[in-house]
């Protein structure tokens, strides 16, 4: 991670993650409109401290890490928030069909990508809590693998990572991510 950042150089810092980050809205019309309240409150802060931000969103309301997992290996964060924006839901659907329905290339090799992007904060992990119900201590290491893998393929390209999840148990508390 490069410092100062300028005017000429901004910070470029992307928060990807769940419902956390993105919402949906219908409009009266029946058209999907994400709203950020999250990101664009992080966004202000970032600017008011550091000036310009090259800021990226990509929220998925209902994204699991299974789904935020695939979408690191698919495609990156920048493409990630195009889908975000058209309010493609990753977490239904593979996110490399996602990616060439919006005529996006798909990565094959999700380690030899380099991200035009330095900080990435991920808010993921409440809905596969949601979903585990009685499952939780099975689910719970797969959880935290999802986690670490995101963590690693987006540290291998360059960026930054900061995770910011729930805790499964008393015992993992402390373990990384």
């Amino acid at each position: 991670m490069a410092a100062p950042y300028t005017s000429e150089c901004p910070l470029r810092f992307a928060v990807v993650g769940d419902s956390w980050v993105t919402e949906v809205d219908v409009l009266p019309d029946g058209r999907r409109q994400p709203k950020s309240l999250s990101a664009n409150a992080l966004k202000d802060v970032l600017q008011q401290r550091m000036g310009h931000v090259d800021f990226t969103v990509a929220g998925f309301p209902g994204l699991t890490t299974w789904a935020m997992h695939d979408i690191c290996t698919s495609c990156t964060l920048r493409h990630a928030a195009t889908l975000s924006a058209g309010c493609y839901s990753v977490g239904r659907y593979p996110a490399a069909s996602q990616c060439e329905l919006e005529g996006l290339p798909v990565i094959q090799d999700p380690c030899s990508v380099i991200e035009d992007i330095d900080v990435a904060v991920i808010l993921v992990g409440s809905n596969d809590l949601l979903n585990a119900g009685p499952y939780i201590d099975q689910w719970s290491q797969e959880i935290l693998w999802n986690l670490k893998t995101v963590r690693a393929t987006l540290r291998e390209r360059g960026i930054e990572v900061l995770i910011c999840s729930l805790y499964l148990s008393e015992e993992q508390k402390h373990d990384d991510p």
